[in-house]
């Protein structure tokens, strides 16, 4: 960043964000809130921001792959990184929801102090990426166990899954039944019915990186066609 003076979180985030040559960028601009949508071979970064741009509302970061199933022509995985400044590196994972998570947990102010919390939280989605374990009994996807590597740490978070009206209207005994569920099909015995899909969240400037590597190949390939 430098001594480039910032004024709000949006100059911050573009200035962070300087040299990345995103696929798409999403932006809806309401009366209250103004969205950002990032999105980069497969990685998505996803930012709210409110009080006149100096207020974060929240930060999520998950996978993403193209679809010509509904009229955005992209999906997004179960699984979503959150900034949360009450946990260890200001990183939690949880379940995609439709009407999503607020919460002053999720909030930063715009400041100096501030903008180095967020520094950090971004070091993960910029450089680091994690990998993600899809968990599957029979025809069920049942959780998901994700695997985060930084500072010459592990750090492993797990969620079961909940089906989008539990998460939005939950039922008492709702999340009960579906730990009871998780328990069951994590037994030994269940293993030939279970099954287990990894996915590998990238990060994105190493995206960039990647990017760069392949425009100087195609461009050193063109060239040579030439002589």
């Amino acid at each position: 960043m430098g001594n480039i003076k910032m004024k709000n979180w949006l100059e911050y985030i573009e200035n962070e964000l300087t040299g990345i040559d995103f696929d798409h960028i999403e932006t809806k601009q309401t009366d209250y809130y103004l969205s950002k949508f990032y999105r980069l071979n497969g990685t998505y970064l996803s930012v709210d921001l409110v009080d006149d741009l100096r207020k974060i509302r929240k930060v999520e970061i998950g996978k993403y792959w193209l679809t010509d199933n509904n009229v955005w022509g992209y999906e997004v995985s179960s699984a979503k990184a959150v900034f949360d400044k009450t946990k260890k590196h200001f990183i939690d994972f949880l379940q995609v929801s439709f009407d999503s998570e607020y919460g002053e947990q999720y909030e930063l102010d715009f400041s100096p102090n501030n903008q180095e919390i967020l520094s950090h939280f971004l070091k993960i989605p910029f450089y680091k990426g994690w990998t993600e374990a899809y968990y599957k009994y029979k025809e069920d996807n049942y959780k998901i166990g994700i695997e985060l590597k930084i500072d010459n740490e592990i750090l492993n978070f797990e969620m079961i899954l909940l089906h989008f009206a539990e998460q939005d209207l939950p039922m008492p005994g709702d999340k009960t039944e579906k730990r009871i569920r998780a328990w069951w099909a994590d037994l030994k015995i269940n293993d030939s019915k279970r099954n287990i899909e990894k996915e590998i969240i990238n990060p994105i400037k190493v995206n960039v990186a990647q990017q760069r590597i392949n425009a100087n190949a195609h461009k050193a390939l063109v060239e040579e066609k030439k002589i």
